[in-house]
């Protein structure tokens, strides 16, 4: 009789646990924001099949896996924010669970941490909340190379299958792919430079997929086939994902538009920071202890930015490709640095090294929190602030208390060395890694709620270099209110709008059905509304209009002195260049009549 293994374990339930919280932070109120310009045209797209439009009279997917997936959410419950969002969420919690696939590498206990870690990831927390491809490519690329590692290793014939559909999604996930598998191109160049005989340890891999190459390969063309045409239903799929290949090529030409790269490296600093400073960990420790697995890792993540900060049409969820290692490498990390927090002879020495760093660290925060608040107060920036000492009155220059902010953090290492030497190396050890852990883990959670939930629309947040405004459902609940008083209902008013028909404004008019977007007004129109720009403050038409502005879309500049930067590091707050609005014009005659309540 053989033993087996229960099916529920610890272990399970923990890593259900943790799909459960990573679905839960992705789908929190995932329609409660509008879709931007980027996202609507993602959407319209799908929208578009949907309703049967002309293959000429819509746009082409950038992410043949997303256009699949949004598809089949659109069928089920109908066009919303939520639903264009919805695919993405569920690849970016899916991925949570990745880490299972790696864990003979990292360790089980570091696998359950870094799938923790790649649950509250802010840069992976936002891309899972976007109308967008990107995460569709690294699940699918981090599933088909470690169901390959599964397959050579002896574990099924089965991997090899996986691997291959897998590495079809990634493939349809569109021109972040491309990114992904440079950098797994080259980092396997690099190990095959710097370490060439553990290399040679691949060779079960080249030999499973080699022998079952037909298999393999049929595999994986039929995946990305069925996902880029939607199950053979939508075969110009087939051009979005050769075109999504070549944009991302294309995006290595200069002058491509993208992102600047100071914001993709500022995204990873401020909003990413435990993984930043434990992945940055794991990979010293990486090369210090040998192991191949963490140091593959650890080039990956260092190639993956490397090209995306050369990529010129880089957008900020190219970031997923360093947040994925980086939440490895930081598991992997903080499990070995914590390697003996239970032993209760270290318990004490380490409470007061973890006390001492959260007072030490807490009062920094307040100063940086202080110097915010003037700044924020004073919109042309200040130099000094005034404080009492001693019943006198003095200046005390911003620069100064910045320097006190430096000092308290650098006083926590001096007293770690300093009880380190004297009593215990790995107390202090202990203590320091678990605050600063404590610390980290709150700024990220800080910035991933920001981002998703408290600012999502706000220009003061990186994620997003043009965002939809708060004031949208605003300008379509006044247009309803119109259309109610007009036709007898919300949605059939005829509307002329002066605007993109792939952008944020036609997906917020998809169910008005007389709506008719156009280049520019002219004095024919005579529609009971009109949306158009600020810049046509006056536009001629076929009769007289009365109008109310709404902003639909801010952004803004990382131009601010150095106080506006600490203002911006603790609140997001940024004096912020506005994009211009848009007047919704109400024919007189319809105007009046609303008024009266008629």
């Amino acid at each position: 009789m053989t033993d087996r293994r229960p099916v529920l374990t610890l272990e399970t339930t923990l890593y259900a646990g943790l799909f459960l919280l990573a679905l839960g932070l992705r789908l929190l109120n995932l329609g409660a924001h509008p879709l931007n310009d980027l996202e609507a045209r993602e959407a319209l797209t799908v929208l578009g099949r949907l309703r049967g439009a002309a293959p000429d009279a819509g746009l082409a997917p950038s992410s043949a896996a997303y256009f699949f997936f949004t598809f089949l959410a659109f069928l089920v419950a109908g066009a919303s924010d939520a639903a264009a969002r919805f695919g993405p969420a569920l690849a970016g919690s899916v991925l949570v669970l990745a880490p299972i696939l790696f864990r003979e590498h990292l360790g089980r206990a570091a696998a359950l941490t870094a799938s923790a870690l790649l649950a509250l990831s802010t840069g992976l927390l936002a891309a899972a909340r976007s109308a967008d491809g990107a995460l569709f490519a690294v699940l699918g690329l981090a599933v088909a190379v470690g169901a390959l590692g599964r397959h050579a290793r002896g574990e099924g014939r089965a991997w090899l299958f996986i691997s291959a559909a897998a590495l079809g999604l990634g493939l349809a996930g569109g021109r972040t792919f491309v990114l992904g598998l440079l950098a797994l191109v080259l980092t396997l160049l690099i190990l095959r430079w710097t370490q060439a005989e553990r290399l040679a340890g691949l060779g079960p891999v080249w030999a499973g997929v080699w022998a079952e190459r037909r298999a393999y390969g049929l595999t994986f063309l039929l995946s990305a086939l069925l996902i880029s045409t939607a199950g053979l239903t939508y075969l110009r799929g087939l051009g979005a994902l050769l075109d999504g290949l070549l944009r991302g090529l294309g995006g290595f030409v200069p002058g491509a538009g993208g992102r600047l790269p100071l914001e993709v490296l500022l995204f990873i600093m401020v909003d990413e920071p435990l993984l930043l400073v434990f992945g940055i960990a794991g990979a010293v420790r990486a090369f210090r202890t040998g192991s191949a697995f963490a140091q593959a890792l650890a080039w990956f993540a260092l190639v993956a930015l490397a090209l995306v900060v050369l990529h010129s049409g880089r957008s900020l969820a190219d970031v997923v490709w360093v947040s994925a290692p980086l939440a490895l490498l930081a598991g992997w990390a903080l499990v070995d640095l914590l390697e003996g927090l239970g032993e209760r002879g270290e318990w004490g020495l380490a409470v007061t090294q973890g006390v001492v760093t959260l007072a030490l660290v807490g009062f920094a925060l307040l100063n940086v929190a202080a110097l915010a608040e003037l700044s924020e107060r004073s919109p042309g920036g200040f130099t000094a602030f005034q404080t009492t000492i001693m019943g006198r009155v003095v200046e005390v220059p911003a620069m100064a208390q910045m320097g006190i902010v430096v000092l308290a953090v650098a006083l926590v290492f001096v007293i770690a060395y300093l009880l380190s030497l004297g009593w215990s190396a790995r107390a202090a050890r202990l203590g320091l890694v678990s605050a600063w852990a404590g610390v980290l883990a709150a700024a990220t959670l800080g910035a991933g709620w920001g981002v998703t939930q408290a600012r999502p629309g706000s220009p003061g947040e990186l994620w997003w270099a043009r965002t939809a405004s708060p004031e949208v459902p605003w300008l379509m609940d006044s247009l309803g209110a119109v259309s109610n008083y007009t036709v007898g209902n919300t949605t059939d008013v005829e509307v002329t709008v002066a605007a993109s028909p792939n952008g944020l404004l036609a997906w917020a008019l998809r169910d008005f059905p007389n709506a008719t977007f156009v280049d520019r007004l002219d004095p024919v129109i005579q529609s009971p509304v009109v949306i158009a720009p600020l810049s046509t403050e006056h536009p001629t038409l076929g009769s007289s209009y009365v109008g109310q502005d709404f902003f639909v879309n801010a952004t803004w500049s990382l131009d601010l002195s150095v106080t506006e930067w600490v203002t911006w590091l603790a609140y997001r707050a940024t004096p912020t260049l506005a994009a211009e609005p848009v007047i919704l014009w109400v024919r007189q005659d319809v105007a009046q009549l609303q008024s009266t309540g008629e």
